[in-house]
């Protein structure tokens, strides 16, 4: 949990990073981690704000 503090970081790499736009059901992740499907992630950078890059998934799921 993040408390918004100099200390709350991540001590290494991060992978297979996916962002959703609501929390996901038991069994939303469940499907999720048992599915082997890879996602292809296009990125791109925003010349407008410097310093940042932006990757767009490619893998348009259904519900």
């Amino acid at each position: 949990m993040w408390n918004r503090n100099d200390s709350d970081f991540v001590n290494g790499t991060l992978d297979e990073v996916r962002f959703y736009q609501s929390a996901l059901s038991d069994s939303q992740i469940a499907t999720l981690y048992n599915t082997n499907n890879q996602a292809s992630v296009a990125r791109y950078i925003d010349r407008h704000a410097a310093g940042r890059s932006m990757c767009s998934p490619l893998l348009y799921a259904t519900d």
